[in-house]
């Protein structure tokens, strides 16, 4: 398999647009570790591309990579499925697939490529389309700004243009795990040279003596941020922080301010202790000393052998009944979505009902889902001054 450039890639091309200095600051990071999301949702990626170029397989029966499709798995793949099929009809079907798991390179990068999911056409469109089966983080084909998403506009750009042609291009992310599971956009010509442009200046400035930096979204997934002084620049100086004093706090902006910092400070340090951990380990691990730190043994937990016929029966033989071995639960709404949907089949809302939520949760000021508090504070105060003349009447 081809190595990705640790210059500029799909995966990466947000980064490396919004923050030139990523890249010299990855080369001092120190070494990255896969996680068991990121294995799950590159094997349902595998999965995915096996089912489209087999359709007619059953998913529960395929192993992939030496990992069984489990009914979760088929679930999630189905939803995935059902949602290309709702792009499809949107844009007028008849699409056939062009390409699978296509190598693409981004024209005037030397060695910058990336892999695309899935590339569709009809007479009158073709279609870049990415899967998404994380259930973390939500990606959308535009982001918080109306821009297309720059993995997506990355594939794009190394798509033969003659495939393109007079056809209209659309982007398209299917991420099952979110409401909506698809978002698509249509971009020009003009717009893919207007990025490519752009990603050229990127990379001109990555390359640079003093690349221009920035913090933002992009940096959610970058190991470059344990090194970042925008990132662990005030765990140098705690004081840094600078909590104003208490006579000081009647000041709206100064209070803010503080606790916006004192959040920033403790994602910091949080972040920071996890990649640290992960180097100081694999530190050790090369035998070499870190004073004041040892290794011992990881903790474990038991669990049930994987052949659970072979551990039931042992268990009965204990005398134990099955309602002592075995636990009943329902299913999970995607197992459910996808058995129904087979079935021609929906499943009512009034079984699985949305509780409304009057919490609130931290976002960033860029996400497109955050809410204008003070809006929600006017239509209030508007909706209390109708009811107080109402009942003054």
């Amino acid at each position: 398999m081809m190595q990705h450039s640790a210059l500029l890639g799909g995966s990466i091309a947000s980064r490396r647009k919004n923050c030139p200095a990523s890249f010299q600051e990855q080369l001092r990071a120190p070494p990255g570790s896969t996680s068991v999301y990121a294995e799950e949702g590159t094997h349902r990626h595998n999965a995915m591309a096996y089912w489209l170029a087999y359709p007619d397989i059953k998913l529960t029966e395929v192993t992939i990579d030496g990992r069984v499709v489990t009914s979760e798995d088929a679930a999630a793949l189905m939803l995935a499925e059902d949602a290309l099929h709702v792009f499809e009809q949107h844009y007028g079907g008849g699409f056939d697939i062009l390409e699978q798991e296509m190598s693409v390179p981004f024209p005037g990068v030397p060695g910058a490529f990336g892999t695309l999911d899935l590339v569709l056409g009809s007479d009158t469109h073709i279609a870049v389309i990415d899967f998404k089966f994380g259930a973390g983080v939500q990606v959308a084909a535009q982001n918080g700004h109306g821009e297309p998403n720059e993995q997506l506009m990355f594939y794009a750009c190394g798509l033969p243009k003659k495939w393109i042609g007079d056809r209209t291009l659309v982007l398209a992310i299917i991420q099952p795990t979110f409401e909506p599971p698809l978002t698509h956009v249509v971009v020009t010509l003009d717009q893919l040279k207007a990025f490519e442009k752009t990603m050229h200046k990127a990379v001109t400035e990555a390359l640079s003596h003093d690349p221009p930096r920035a913090r933002g979204e992009w940096c959610r997934f970058a190991p470059c941020k344990v090194t970042c002084p925008l990132w662990t620049g005030p765990l140098l100086d705690l004081s840094a922080l600078g909590q104003p004093k208490r006579e000081d706090h009647r000041r709206e902006e100064d209070w803010g301010a503080f606790l916006a910092n004192a959040k920033r400070l403790l994602d910091n340090a949080l972040m920071y202790q996890k990649q640290i951990d992960a180097a100081l380990i694999d530190h050790l691990k090369a035998g070499l000393p870190a004073p004041g730190f040892a290794l011992k043994p990881a903790r474990t937990v038991r669990r049930w052998l994987d052949d659970t016929t072979y551990v039931a029966k042992a268990l009965k033989k204990l005398g134990l009944k099955d309602a002592e071995i075995w636990q009943h639960k329902i299913q999970t709404f995607a197992v459910v979505d996808a058995a129904a949907k087979r079935r021609g089949k929906t499943v009512p809302d009034s079984l699985r009902p949305k509780p409304e939520s009057t919490e609130l949760a931290l976002t960033s000021e860029d996400d497109p889902a955050r809410i204008d508090v003070q809006a929600r504070r006017d239509l209030f105060a508007k909706q209390l001054k109708a009811l107080a003349k109402g009942q003054g009447q």
